[in-house]
């Protein structure tokens, strides 16, 4: 089966959802499968560094150009104001748009040249408009994550426009998926929990598959290390974007509250619009010493502080997925992390803490609260840090498992179509 893999990113340094395409795509050319891969030039000269010593994968890379209308239409965006934008939703859905009317012709090409199926592991969104290709090949698009909102008490971190707006887009959203079918008329979609299987439009017409999650870990890159504990005060970090949504804020409000209470510091690691508000707070406690500002860091920069810490802390409420906590597991770290989205499927009592969202003033508490009952105990961290590992270990997370898992599905829509094929000609 000759594959195409359609993902507008491919990246490590844009993390988030643009890492799931590039683990998926270096296991599938490790396997040798043929594959062709189409992603836009934004990321060209990334791809170029990735494999500047291996030329045949280079190679397979196809990048889709920035047409007229995707750089007026960033122009124009860049001066909306940010109450208007939302989190990026209305620019990554017309950006994707774009790209995939331009990505059309190679995937002509591709088609006229032998390759059997298009796979779209990304945008990971079941309300994202898809464009239905019609090329005489199958289609399949995930897995799909998301479905996600704000927990009820969180719910201001979204203008009143933003809110609106998004009640409208879901009123909406089905009627305008005839307009963009590609959700509807896939051969397939794999969907990674029932959330997102709720959240797909109505009128799909393909196979629904379940049971591949959106957070994967490559065990190969992140293993555990026999010395799990230091000397020292407890170390506690924290790693991702500084945005309201990511908790980031609440979490140094907790830890400068229980300062005087535990030996321990706070290491974050990342960057963004918050960090200001960040530094003011942690230099009117007086707390620079204890709260440690690492800024973004390459992935064996993130990994060396993450092995060297004691507890993993995200107190994220609106994450789909969560790589880096898979990642913090898969090294043997404790959790403490936020019930909701994809982190309250990831981790159970065993291996971590898990807090209710109610609101931003509990959530600072219980922080507050799970820091120091972990800090004190070291035998309850070690114990859940073992834990951790033994579950990722077990699940489906592990990148490799995954895309075995991809592969099985993808050949049996191929030849589910291939049956279908023979029997109306």
């Amino acid at each position: 089966m000759k594959i195409i893999v359609l993902s507008e990113n491919v990246s490590l340094r844009m993390g988030g959802e643009s890492l799931t395409p590039y683990y998926y795509i270096r296991h599938l050319l490790n396997r040798g499968v043929d594959i062709q891969i189409v992603t836009h030039a934004r990321v060209r000269k990334e791809i170029e560094d990735l494999y500047a010593d291996d030329e045949e994968a280079l190679d397979r890379f196809h990048f889709i150009s920035y047409s007229t209308e995707q750089r007026w239409f960033w122009r124009m965006y860049n001066v909306l104001p940010a109450k208007m934008t939302g989190q990026g939703l209305i620019s990554s859905q017309i950006s994707h748009l774009l790209s995939m009317r331009k990505a059309r012709a190679i995937l002509q090409d591709l088609t006229a040249q032998g390759y059997e199926l298009i796979w779209q592991p990304i945008p990971i969104s079941p309300r994202f408009l898809s464009v239905r290709f019609n090329l005489g090949i199958p289609e399949v698009l995930g897995p799909l994550a998301g479905g996600m909102f704000f927990p009820p008490g969180f719910q201001f971190m979204e203008s009143r426009f933003v809110q609106v707006r998004q009640a409208i887009g879901r009123a909406i959203a089905s009627p305008v998926h005839y307009l963009s079918p590609g959700k509807l008329r896939a051969e397939a979609l794999i969907v990674a929990n029932e959330r997102a299987e709720q959240a797909l439009p109505a009128g799909v017409r393909g196979q629904i598959y379940t049971g591949i999650t959106d957070g994967g870990v490559d065990l190969d890159e992140w293993s555990l290390k026999e010395e799990q504990e230091h000397a020292g005060p407890v170390r506690f970090i924290f790693v991702g974007r500084f945005v309201p949504l990511k908790g980031v804020l609440y979490l140094v409000q907790a830890f400068i509250e229980i300062l005087n209470q535990v030996d321990a510091v706070l290491e974050l690691v990342g960057d963004g619009e918050m960090r200001p508000q960040i530094e003011a707070a942690v230099q009117r406690a007086q707390a620079g010493s204890r709260i440690i500002f690492h800024g973004w860091q390459s992935r064996q920069g993130t990994r060396e502080l993450v092995c060297s810490s004691d507890v993993f802390v995200l107190p994220s409420v609106h994450d789909c997925g969560g790589h880096v906590i898979l990642e913090a597991m898969a090294v043997g770290k404790p959790i403490i992390t936020v019930d909701w989205g994809g982190p309250g499927e990831y981790v159970t009592d065993e291996c971590g803490i898990l807090i209710e969202p109610g609101t931003p003033e509990t959530l600072v508490v219980d922080l507050g609260k799970a820091m120091l009952r972990i800090a004190r105990d070291q035998e309850l961290r070690q114990r859940m840090g073992k834990a951790g590992f033994r579950r990722v270990q077990a699940g489906c997370y592990d990148w490799g498992t995954k895309t075995d898992k991809i592969l099985k599905i993808l050949q049996e829509v191929h030849g589910h179509w291939c049956s279908q094929a023979k029997k109306n000609s």
